[in-house]
């Protein structure tokens, strides 16, 4: 947006805003008082409000100078093409501003329609407008403006001249790139830097030959543009110049070149990026760094890993988005590989460089091979303490795909506080269990050099007869410490000790509140209902976080009675989220009283509570508050009622996305998947009119879609790239199903940007395109690990690529079964069930393998789900066996994949799971016995009537689908 039309909306911001609803900033656009009107334009803009489109064009056609321009701003802001007409007209209005801001208008309406008008501002007689037309027309890209912008070339104005270089280059067309021709040859060189660079994303073939000359010119800046204009051509033949101009003096021109050559993956390239990195420590020019380091990661070159790793300790350079040059450097090694790094760690004499041991000790650390693992245990004698701690710590280092704690600080984001009510989780573990580590650690405990928290994450009982033996210190801090992480342990025996530390230490007990909802295994409830009682209000939230993180629903009568009569504000609010999560039926009343609490989040609370249960009994209650809510609580109100089926719903959470409040947007934006798939399109559709700070949900929002519907709304969105929303379109096009997602995603493959063009090959594997297989073997040989998951998950998901007993279905599972012996465990597991997918056996058998010989509870529950998804009648013994002796959450997958598979074995058991105490127990048996057909049907039954609504629906959906067979 030109800066004066910027600064003619900051200083409408500043102008009073009374505005709270959409009917309020209607009438204000009437109000007597001209800088009310103004507010109310202003605010109307910035929510994108399509309804206020009709009057903003009767204020173009009547209202004063001021109030023309800032409702052409707003009309431009809301995007709604109805209004082109009349902001074009305005571009004859006798006031400069109002012209100014009618230009920019234009340009955000992105209308065909409004080049005629634009043309026609060309010949405005103010300057600035001239310029801002110009860009606008290059906004629009439209080859209509392509001969009047090529009169501009050769005007004398240089401010002129640059614009419609810019412009012509956004319209792509091909007389536009003819005409840049000539001023690669021109004297003056800043003509010959505008026609270089406007050819950048144009890639014209007649243009190759001139640009290779420029990278020979007298100008610095030419050298460079031209230099990033050949990268657009991906041309191999234009390496052998671009490597020549490597040996520039200029750092600039080394950047541009190594930038070009990167996506050519020419060998030769790190002979040059070795000598960057070998001067990187000392050299100012980071992003040249950066990009050497790219390159070496690419190149997967050994010779690089020295150079390396000196950068793991740089933490002050950083690229454009804030990511440090360590991490750069650690992405840059794990390409390379950890072999390298092994032997690289042998090289370095004991007695030199301990910063450097330190920096390869901790990579090994990330990576967690298995190779490692000898070479880390032998350093832990080493004579430098900071070598050893750096050891223990790679040893003992949490892996961070596998462990995610849910919390109803992600249910309800984002919170008004964090809430310390979580859901049970795996435990993170350490990758190395050897006792020789523990007996490290015990010995840094007997130093008080600390080890608690890594014993923790090696889980062994004798790791926990460690922390249990530090409960008894002295130091109060110490043992305070040792019951925190007693959370991390499944057995009895750290669940007694933490309610006996409570009853020794009462004033302290509250200390202990995170251990009682974040444990696996639920806490008695005849231990956790007294604690409702105490006088401690953090101690009351404790026990209501440990009864609504384990669906107590033995406890909803007590909770009941706290819910609208303990004096603290907070108590109440977690009483109606417990309720919430629990689902039973018996807390709607209670909770719909709660809808009138005097503190806003604690109604906010029992708003969402009832969305979660889904009673229809609250829409009522519901569609009452919902006016003149806040912000905040409408749009949980809105929430809920579109879970529960109520067209408000979604009205209120499109409101809610155009809200001026920020964190009703997120909040808005982070449940719009809650909202029936009927309506959602529509809304996902607002968000990217409303991306403003919101990226991440956007995209998060995307992914959800799954629809076929959304199909023909998705695939024009691949043009915005506005806020990185395209990457999170690409991924949904994945995840429909729908055949018409295949050619654009195609079109995606060639994209400069590597990420982008892998991500579209995944979507297209997904989809059972072979298009997109090249990209996504190459994905699945890099051992960095978000994409390589990404690749694995599309091809167990999609449809097999190959016809049986053909080579390339042979070849890609002989690649896949490569991956089985991954040191990560989710690696190995998303590859047995891609094979699986194939009908390869190795898959099955791998998995099996893991279900009788593994004893971690983190790799367990990645293999028990994609076993089930085999549906393999092997598993059922063994998962029956390990059922009593595995943590909760593990018995709760078990469950669920007995039913998975199918076999009349299991449902003997799966019976008993019915019939217990735990209602997500009964809900993951209520489901997994669909799978055991028309025997099933009598124990589904009575299940139909049961206290927690959530079992009742499991039941319900499952009755259903053995009717439907």
């Amino acid at each position: 947006m030109p800066a004066r039309i910027l600064a003619l909306l900051l200083l409408a911001s500043c102008l009073p805003a009374r505005a709270q609803t959409m009917a309020s900033l209607l009438r204000q656009l009437d109000d007597p008082d001209p800088t009310v009107q103004v507010a109310a334009v202003q605010a109307l803009g910035q929510r994108r409000a399509r309804e206020a489109v009709a009057p903003l064009l009767a204020l173009c056609r009547a209202g004063s100078p001021t109030l023309r321009g800032q409702a052409a701003a707003a009309l431009g802001r809301i995007g709604d093409r109805r209004a082109t007409p009349a902001v074009a007209r305005l571009l004859r209005d006798p006031f400069i501003l109002v012209r100014m801001a009618a230009v920019a208008a234009l340009g955000e309406l992105r209308d065909p329609d409004a080049v005629p008008a634009l043309l026609d501002a060309l010949r405005d007689a103010e300057s600035g407008i001239r310029l801002d037309a110009i860009a606008a027309l290059g906004t629009l890209g439209d080859a209509r403006a392509t001969p009047e912008l090529l009169k501009l070339l050769d005007t004398p104005d240089p401010a002129v001249r640059e614009a419609a270089f810019a412009a012509l280059s956004a319209t792509r067309d091909p007389r536009a790139a003819e005409a840049f021709l000539p001023g690669l040859q021109r004297v003056e060189p800043e003509i010959r830097l505008a026609s270089a660079r406007a050819l950048i994303p144009l890639a014209h073939p007649p243009a190759r030959a001139p640009l290779l000359a420029l990278l020979a010119d007298d100008s610095l800046p030419v050298r460079a543009a031209a230099a990033e204009a050949l990268g657009a051509y991906r041309d191999p033949r234009n390496a052998d110049a671009l490597l020549a101009a490597m040996a520039d003096d200029d750092d600039a021109v080394r950047l541009a070149c190594l930038k070009a050559l990167l996506p050519l993956r020419d060998p030769r390239i790190i002979e040059p990026c070795l000598n960057i990195l070998d001067d990187a420590p000392y050299h100012g020019d980071a992003a040249l760094t950066l990009a050497a380091i790219e390159a070496a990661g690419r190149l997967r070159d050994a010779r690089a890993a020295p150079l390396l790793l000196p950068l793991l300790s740089d933490r002050e350079r950083k690229d454009e988005h804030g990511v440090e040059m360590a991490g750069h450097a650690y992405a840059a090694l794990r390409r390379i590989g950890t072999p390298a790094l092994i032997a690289l760690l042998a090289d370095i004499p004991p007695d030199v460089e301990p910063q450097r041991r330190r920096n390869a000790i901790r990579a090994l650390g990330r990576w967690q091979h298995p190779r490692a693992m000898a070479p880390l245990l032998a350093l832990l004698d080493d004579p430098d303490t900071s070598v050893c701690n750096a050891v223990i710590e790679a040893l003992t280092i949490q892996h961070c795909q596998l462990y995610y704690t849910a919390t109803l600080q992600d249910l309800l984001l984002p919170p008004r506080e964090p809430i310390a009510l979580s859901i049970p989780r795996a435990a993170p573990r350490a990758w190395c269990r050897d006792a020789r580590l523990v007996d490290a650690l015990i010995a840094r405990l007997e130093r008080n050099a600390g080890g608690l928290h890594e014993l923790a994450r090696i889980g062994t009982p004798r790791a926990l007869d460690a922390i249990l033996t530090e409960m008894k210190h002295p130091s109060q801090h110490r043992s305070r410490q040792a019951v925190q992480f007693l959370q991390f342990f499944d057995e009895p025996r750290a669940t007694d000790a933490v309610f006996a530390y409570m009853a020794a230490n009462p004033s302290r007990s509250s200390e202990v509140h995170s251990w009682l909802a974040a444990c696996k295994n639920p806490p008695p409830l005849a231990k956790l209902e007294p604690m409702l009682r105490d006088k401690d209000s953090e101690l009351r939230k404790a026990a209501i976080a440990a009864l609504g993180a384990h669906r107590e629903a033995r406890a909803v009568p007590a909770l009941l009675k706290i819910v609208g009569t303990d004096p603290v504000p907070e108590v109440r609010e977690y009483c109606a989220l417990a309720l919430g999560l629990i689902g039973d039926t018996r807390a709607v009343p209670a909770l719909i009283n709660r809808l009138n609490d005097p503190v806003e989040w604690a109604r906010s609370a029992a708003a969402w509570a009832l969305g979660q249960i889904g009673d229809p009994r609250a829409i009522p209650a519901l569609k009452k508050k919902a006016a003149g809510a806040e912000p905040r609580f409408a749009v949980r109100i809105g929430r809920s009622l579109a879970q529960l089926g109520d067209p408000l719903g979604a009205e209120m959470m499109a409101e809610a996305l155009r809200s001026p409040d920020q964190m009703a947007r997120s909040i808005a934006a982070q449940t719009v998947h809650d909202v029936p798939a009927a309506q959602r399109i529509p809304l996902l559709l607002g968000m990217i009119e409303s991306t403003d700070g919101m990226r991440y949900s956007v995209l998060q929002a995307f992914r959800r879609v799954n629809d076929p519907a959304a199909v023909e709304a998705l695939i024009p969105l691949l043009q915005e790239r506005r806020a990185g929303v395209y990457v999170g379109v690409v991924e949904a096009l994945g995840r429909t199903g729908a055949p018409q997602a295949r050619e654009p995603l195609a079109a995606c493959l060639t994209h400069a940007d590597e990420v982008f063009a892998t991500t579209a090959a995944i979507a297209l594997v997904r989809l059972g395109d072979v298009r997109g297989l090249p990209l996504v073997r190459e994905t699945l040989a890099d051992p960095v690990g978000s994409l390589r998951v990404e690749a694995l998950l599309a091809l167990g998901d999609g449809p097999a690529l190959f016809p049986a007993d053909s080579d390339e279905r042979e070849a890609l599972c002989d690649q896949i079964a490569g991956l089985l012996t991954d040191p990560d465990p989710l690696i190995g597991a998303l590859a047995a069930r891609a094979l699986g997918q194939y009908g390869d056996p190795r898959g099955a058998d791998f998995l099996l393998a893991q279900l009788t010989t593994e004893d971690d509870a983190v790799v367990l529950g990645l293999t028990i789900p994609y076993l089930a998804a085999l549906r393999d009648p092997r598993a059922v013994k063994p998962l029956q066996a390990r059922l009593p002796k595995l943590p909760f959450t593990v018995r709760l997958q078990i469950v669920e994949a007995l039913g998975a598979i199918g076999d009349p074995a299991a449902l003997p058991m799966l019976a008993n799971m019915s019939q217990h105490l735990d209602p997500r127990v009964r809900e993951a048996a209520a489901r997994g016995l669909a799978g055991q057909g028309e025997a099933a049907r009598h124990l589904l039954t009575p299940l139909l009537r049961d206290e927690a609504s959530r079992v009742r629906a499991a039941a319900a959906k499952s009755l259903a689908r053995i009717s439907a067979h």
